[in-house]
């Protein structure tokens, strides 16, 4: 009963699972990115060598875990970062624009000037 209860609401509209989409996505970037600046400060191959494959672990991780929380995985995030950052401008300048009936030509999000969160300076 109480999961028919608290699924009303995406029941009711499909907009509330976007919100909820993008509110547990910012999550997983955000607590990604707090546990791999986490164990780069710990020190990765220590971290690897020490917690991960210590006394008792099933299954052993290779060298390649270094690169990818150590390199891989803070390009991730910064790129997403920056996606979202831009979004969020986006979306600034168009409630803006919404109160004061004009445009503004520094408002121009769109995934055609982004390549993998690299920004490109017009």
């Amino acid at each position: 009963m109480l999961g028919f209860i608290l699924g009303i609401p995406s029941a009711i509209d499909l907009k509330f699972l976007v919100n909820q989409d993008w509110v547990w996505g910012m999550g997983l970037i955000l607590s990604g990115a707090f546990i791999s600046f986490s164990i780069i400060k710990f020190g990765v191959n220590k971290f690897r060598t020490e917690i991960i494959n210590s006394y008792g672990s099933d299954v052993k991780i290779g060298k390649w875990y270094n690169f990818v929380i150590g390199i891989l995985v803070p390009i991730q995030v910064v790129a997403l970062l920056s996606l979202v950052a831009d979004f969020i401008n986006w979306l600034g300048c168009r409630m803006v624009e919404s109160f004061s009936f004009r445009k503004f030509r520094h408002c121009n999000f769109s995934m055609d000037n982004r390549a993998g969160g690299i920004r490109f300076i017009k």
